[in-house]
């Protein structure tokens, strides 16, 4: 049976499992010169929708992720955790030399970071916002 409001052919409990981990993702919205509504999500970036206004855009985001949740479920795939779960499962390898190791070590400390990791981390997302 189809679900008339997301016109797809979801499974009920998929659906609904879908719609809850939607509704945690964090969106981001942004407006153009012809005043619309843009959005994304942090954990989907390539899933997008608009609105006339900020709540449609959030509206239609909401129904956009919860069908790209749906079909990652029916595919059998994990579809990504909500950032605010904060948990870190992918990794970057990053080579560096041993004086460039000294000069992050020195940093982190004086920036008060307890790692190099985590210094790099939030740098890096710093310059990436």
């Amino acid at each position: 049976m189809r679900n008339a409001k997301l016109r797809t052919p979801f499974d009920r409990e998929v659906l609904e499992k879908a719609r809850q981990l939607a509704m945690q993702y964090r969106l981001l919205l942004d407006v153009n010169e012809q005043g619309v509504y843009l959005g994304t999500a942090m954990e989907l970036p390539r899933v997008l929708a608009s609105g006339a206004t900020a709540d449609e855009c959030v509206r239609n985001m909401r129904e956009a992720l919860t069908t790209a949740v749906a079909t990652f479920l029916e595919m059998g795939k994990a579809p990504p955790l909500p950032l605010r779960q904060n948990r870190r499962d992918e990794q970057i390898d990053v080579r560096v030399t041993a004086e460039e190791k000294v000069r992050l070590e020195a940093a982190a400390r004086q920036s008060g970071f307890r790692s190099v990791s985590d210094y790099i981390r939030r740098r890096g997302l710093d310059g990436a916002a």
